[in-house]
């Protein structure tokens, strides 16, 4: 109940400052244009790869070779006082890069311009692919 409140809630706040927010996966909310768009409700890893994926694909036009790539940590949102959220921005499949690291596990594995594809973010949300941060808040 309590997450469902805060949900509303952040909608609420997004809807009245004029950004258009949708709910993405696994109770994530997101907001912003493909050249940098944020991720509320989850402080980074898989989960946050995951939200971006989502919303790229359904409010972006999002192809699965498409990459969501990593363009601010998760801290103070940019546009929404008092939030934090983590920023991507949507690139082609040329965005790729060589960065030498297997899947994000926590939050602080990775950093500014690591990438997933669209296809490859949007399998972190099945809840067997994940099976860690969840109790993650905004």
């Amino acid at each position: 109940m309590k997450f469902r409140y805060g949900l509303v809630l952040a909608l609420a706040s997004l809807a009245a400052s004029g950004a258009m927010a949708a709910g993405v996966a696994n109770g994530l909310i997101a907001t912003g244009p493909a050249s940098g768009f944020e991720v509320f409700g989850t402080s980074g890893g898989p989960r946050a790869f995951c939200g971006a994926a989502e919303y790229a694909r359904s409010h972006l036009g999002a192809q699965p070779a498409d990459r969501v790539v990593l363009v601010r940590p998760w801290g103070p949102s940019p546009t929404q006082p008092n939030r934090r959220s983590v920023g991507f921005a949507l690139q082609g499949p040329q965005a790729k890069t060589d960065w030498g690291g297997g899947i994000v596990l926590r939050t602080g594995e990775y950093g500014v311009g690591q990438n997933r594809s669209v296809g490859h973010a949007q399998l972190l949300c099945d809840d067997k692919h994940r099976g860690f941060n969840e109790d993650d808040d905004d």
